[in-house]
This record gives structure tokens, sequence and C-alpha cells, in this order.
């Protein structure tokens, strides 16, 4: 893709791939939408965190749409992701270093090309012949797994990732199921006009209907109360004697059937903080066996790939569970032949 000036100057161009942009854009509205349901589900600070620095990096990806170099002879123009225009000439460059991304070291700037990018071969070879000054580096020249595989960053950025996913199911544990506190709870009193336990899920929820004094009507729902249990059938005793209950619940919860947190007639309590908590300290404890046994996983996957992929020549099988065959670099320096 080339078009000329007014003054006829041929400047040539990179353009970043839109497709890194669209990830971005799905991630972005992806964790946007978890953000604002944790945020109103009150999961709590640290949660609507974690999801939001996931927003900020996908925003991050969106911008480098922005992204783009024209270049000519003498100088090339860098545009950054916030649309600021930036112009260098070849001398000012201290150092390149390329493999599939481009990396320009040019004064106190880094600036970072994807290799998905248009042009992008086109543009290095320019810069590497007419930037005279600069220290040139090929990413072949990695040591990283003793030099046996093409581009290690990639496999660097896989177990990254491995590693991270544990920590962030521990994250997810400890913040995801936070204990309801008392300042939480809001009080409705009022006697129960209907009750019944649902049948059509199998979750067997017992639900009731309450009055309050004022005649206005309101649904709860618990899973704590037992069909048949002495807890049911005390509340039946109670409901014929037309005594008050008092039902606490959060009241940031606008479900048809809101959840009981509390529930108690006169001195008997059938619901309490302390159930409801329990279910969740149960929950945090599945989090961390799953996350646990995901790390064991993840630290033996990062061993073994970062074994085998070291001694690449001596387990040419095992390699090619964890490396295509065009990324692996034979003694001699070139890529294994396909079979």
């Amino acid at each position: 893709m080339k078009y000329k000036s007014k003054n006829k100057i041929d400047y040539r161009m990179v353009i970043n791939s839109r497709e890194i942009a669209v990830i971005g854009l799905v991630c972005t509205l992806f964790f946007g939408v978890v953000t604002v349901a944790a945020a109103i589900s009150g999961a709590g600070v640290a949660v609507c965190i974690v999801f939001g620095v996931f927003v900020m990096l996908g925003v991050i990806l969106v911008l480098t749409v922005n992204q783009r170099v024209d270049y000519t002879d003498k100088d090339f123009t860098y545009r950054d992701m916030l649309r600021i225009t930036h112009r260098y000439e070849y001398s000012q460059v201290k150092k390149i270093r390329y493999g599939r991304n481009l990396i320009i070291t040019v004064g106190k700037r880094l600036i970072l090309i994807d290799e998905n990018a248009f042009n992008i071969d086109g543009f290095a070879k320019e810069l590497i012949q007419r930037s005279e000054n600069a220290e040139v580096i090929s990413s072949e020249k990695s040591k990283l797994f003793r030099g046996n595989i093409r581009h290690p960053g990639e496999f660097i950025l896989v177990d990254i990732i491995v590693m991270a996913a544990p920590v962030f199911l521990l994250v997810a544990a400890l913040f995801a199921t936070p204990d309801i506190m008392p300042d939480e709870i809001t009080i409705y009193t009022g006697r129960i006009t209907e009750y019944h336990f649902d049948k059509s899920d199998n979750s067997g929820r017992f639900i009731i209907t309450v009055s309050d004094r004022a005649g206005e009507k309101r649904t709860f729902a618990t899973g704590f109360i037992e069909d048949n249990s002495q807890e049911y059938k005390d509340i039946e005793i109670n409901i014929a004697k037309n005594r008050e209950f008092e039902i606490g619940y959060i009241d940031k919860e606008n479900d048809e059937e809101t959840d009981i947190r509390l529930f108690s007639c006169g001195n008997t309590c059938y619901v309490s903080l302390d159930d409801v908590n329990s279910v969740n300290d149960e929950n945090r404890k599945t989090l961390f066996v799953l996350s646990g046994v995901y790390f064991v996983f993840a630290i033996l996957y990062v061993a073994a790939s970062t074994y085998i992929m070291s001694n690449a020549d001596r387990y040419p099988r095992l390699i090619k569970l964890f490396v295509q065959e065009d990324h692996i670099i034979s003694k001699d320096g070139n890529k294994k032949n396909r079979l």
C-alpha cells in the first residue's frame, strides 16, 4: 500500500492489525460487564480492581489501532496510541530489536510494532539499512531454553499465563464470596400469608410471602429450611398463631424472591448469619482446593516444558507436545524440517 503526497514524496506506512483491536474490544466489553456485575453484587473492592485491570488492558489493545508509522528514505513518523505524532531521523535510532516483533529505541522512547502489523518487514529492512548508528539485535540470538527454541518469549508468556491462572482463582476465592456483615442487613417485619417449597427446579427452597403492618407484601426464599423438619413444623405453628416474623435481607438484591439472610420469630432463630456465611466458607474452601490442585499442575507443566525445551535434542518426541516443529532450532541453528 503506497500513496503519493502533494509534494510527490514517496511515503510508506506500517499499520497495526485490526485483529488486536477487535480482541481488545471483546476483552473490554466482557470484563467491563463482569466488573459491573461484581460491583452490583457487592463482591468487594479487590475483585473489582482485578477485573478493572483486565478492562484497562483491553482498552490498551483497542487503542493500538491508532498506532502507525510513515517512513521515507530520510526519516519516519510514529503516531502513538493517543494519536500523538513524533518525527524521527534514522540517526536518532539507538537500538533495533527485530524478531517477530519490531522494538525500536529512539531517543528516550521505546516503540513496539506487533508482528501482525502491515508492512513490518519492509519498514524493518529500511530501518536497519539507514540507521547506521543503531545497535541491531536479532531475537534469534536468545539463549532462553539453551537456544533450542525460536521466539522463546512466546513460550515464556504462556508460562506466565499458566502460573497466573491459579493466583487469579485464589483472589476469587478470597474476595468473590465475602462474609455478610450485620450492618448490610435490612430487617422486614410482618406476618406470613403464603408459604410453600419450590419443587419446580429441585432446589427445594422454602418460599414465603410476608405482609407488613401497612399491608405491603414481599416474597422471600431460603434453602436452609427443609420440608418436614422441626424448624418447619415450628414455623407452621407460629403462622397458625398469626405471629410476626423478622426477615433479614440485603436491600441491594432486587430479585422477585429475595434471599433470606436472617429469619426469626420471637426468641427462635431459624436462619442466622452464621448459617449463611458458613456456605460462603465452604465455597471458598472449594476454590482454595481447586486453585491448589491447579497450581501443582501449573508448576509441573512449567517445569516439564522448560526442561524438555532446554533439552530438545534429547527428547525429540516429547518436545512436540509443547512446541511446533517450525519453532525448534537444530544444533546447526536452522529450523527442523517437517517429516
